[in-house]
């Protein structure tokens, strides 16, 4: 009886080390999971990226400008906000155009061109969804 005990008992020791094992490579994968979860999307500040935010902003601001929309003119007013950044923007751009790899290294930069091309997406396809209820005005 005896042998049998240490028999189980090396064995649990044996298998220790690959419990540890196991859980050791079960939690790198739970971290290898959260940390591509918890990480900042890739920035590519580029000129390429610029003029895709360039050109997201003018379909914005076209579609604002449709004649049933009749946007009322009271702060903040987004046909008066995207022009602006619109040229800001560029202000930036001509500073930086030899230089892109400073401009890129702007983490706040990258950042707010990053949410600016996001809510242009998002405020073309409330336009896309809402088609004629945009332009009622008790909508």
């Amino acid at each position: 009886m005896l042998n049998k005990a240490k028999a189980h008992i090396k064995m649990a020791g044996r298998n220790r080390p690959v419990q540890h094992k196991n859980l050791s490579t079960i939690f790198s994968k739970l971290q290898g999971a959260f940390s591509d979860v918890v990480t900042h999307p890739k920035y590519a500040t580029d000129k390429r990226t610029l003029d895709k935010t360039w050109k997201l902003m003018d379909k914005v601001v076209k579609l604002c400008q449709h004649q049933k929309m009749n946007l009322k003119n009271s702060p903040p007013f987004i046909l008066d906000i995207l022009p602006d950044t619109y040229q800001r923007l560029r202000l930036i751009y001509s500073k930086y155009e030899d230089n892109m790899a400073a401009l890129h290294s702007i983490e706040h930069f990258n950042i707010f061109i990053i949410n600016l091309m996001r809510k242009c997406k998002q405020a073309i396809k409330l336009f896309k969804e809402g088609k004629e209820k945009m332009f009622d005005e008790n909508s």
